[in-house]
């Protein structure tokens, strides 16, 4: 969720995908078109994107393909054995023009990073979203809850 306000900080037009209880949520957090996924083919009649980040690994780049627009690039965090396969497809391809890219990203702390996002968070470009707060004793709760992929934000444990 925090990527649409980080991307919407760099003044891009932002597409999102979510379930339809998260709509509002969505928006909220500056989405300027919300996709339902919920919905059957909710990818068709789609327009094509230049870039399709996929933060939570629910995609692939084949599945994405047909949504870049020419020249346009699928990003993930979660980068799998296909991704480097098409990695190396689109190295050969790359010498056509518009060829579609996929690359997969690995993020590492860092402090510059940190100062930038701290300074969104001052600008009130980022807001922080908690899901949950709980003492280390719900641990295994919190745990669970992450699991089933219905939390909107963060888990922050007191201790």
């Amino acid at each position: 969720m925090r990527s649409v306000q980080r991307i919407k900080a760099l003044g891009a037009k932002t597409s999102a995908t979510c379930g339809p209880s998260n709509i509002a949520f969505v928006q909220s957090l500056g989405a300027d078109h919300v996709i339902d996924y919920s919905g059957k083919d909710f990818m068709v009649g789609l327009d094509r994107f230049d870039v399709i980040f996929d933060a939570v690994g629910k995609s692939s780049f084949v599945s994405c393909r047909p949504l870049l627009a020419p020249g346009g690039t699928y990003v993930t965090t979660l980068p799998t054995p296909s991704l480097f396969f098409w990695s190396g497809v689109q190295s050969i391809a790359g010498i056509f023009r518009n060829a579609k890219r996929a690359k997969g990203i690995l993020v590492r702390p860092s402090g510059k990073d940190l100062a930038y996002l701290c300074q969104l968070a001052d600008e009130g470009k980022l807001r922080p979203t908690i899901s949950l707060t709980c003492s280390l004793d719900r641990a295994a709760e919190a745990h669970e809850a992450s699991e089933a992929g219905h939390t909107r934000g963060k888990i922050v444990f007191e201790v």
